[in-house]
């Protein structure tokens, strides 16, 4: 195998005859195995959309079998190989096509997500004063913010800072949770704030 990998890697210094008796045992280049990947990549791209035809999704999740099972691997895959910077740029919009969503996206769609439930508690907090949202009030939103309460360690500091001008409380993390004087004394500036205990800075 690794004989073959040279033969592949170094077609400029094979002679005529070198390549001749490759080709005469059907011996595979690097512009066919090239070929080849492109063929099997292709072959698979159909076969998702039939299969997004036939069901109406995209297997994204590991809960179908048999094909949709391959696939769900093979989109995986794809996501990871576009997140390392090397997945073809024809084959990224070939995947968009379809409805599949990259990490940029992704990261968009969450970020979009969030900040529309962020307005939803800030027009509660502009109604009660406190972001101690009830649950027989809007039980998404509720659960949202209970989400947040637990989710201290996964906020960006940006978000956090937007819930802590809300008087939003959070729960204990398992982490060391602090707040910079600085970050405080500019959030100070702009509104008083309601602070947890465990959002107290270190000093």
């Amino acid at each position: 195998r690794n004989w073959m990998t040279k033969q592949r890697t170094d077609q400029r210094n094979l002679t005529s005859y070198q390549r001749q008796k490759l080709d005469e045992i059907g011996f595979r280049h690097s512009k066919d195995m090239l070929k080849i990947k492109m063929d099997r990549w292709e072959e698979k791209f159909k076969l998702l959309f039939s299969f997004k035809k036939s069901h109406g999704y995209i297997p994204v999740t590991d809960n179908d079998d048999g094909l949709g099972h391959a696939l769900y691997i093979w989109v995986k895959n794809q996501l990871e190989y576009e997140a390392k910077g090397k997945l073809a740029t024809y084959k990224i919009k070939k995947l968009k096509s379809l409805g599949i969503l990259f990490r940029k996206e992704l990261k968009e769609k969450r970020e979009g997500a969030w900040m529309k439930r962020y307005r939803e508690l800030r027009a509660f907090y502009a109604l009660h004063g406190h972001s101690k949202v009830y649950k027989n009030y809007n039980t998404s939103l509720y659960r949202w913010t209970m989400r947040q309460a637990n989710y201290i360690d996964k906020l960006s500091k940006e978000q956090k800072g937007k819930l802590l001008r809300l008087r939003f409380e959070f729960k204990p993390s398992l982490q060391t949770v602090s707040v910079s004087v600085k970050n405080m004394k500019e959030n100070l500036k702009e509104k008083p704030l309601l602070i947890s205990p465990f959002q107290l800075p270190k000093l």
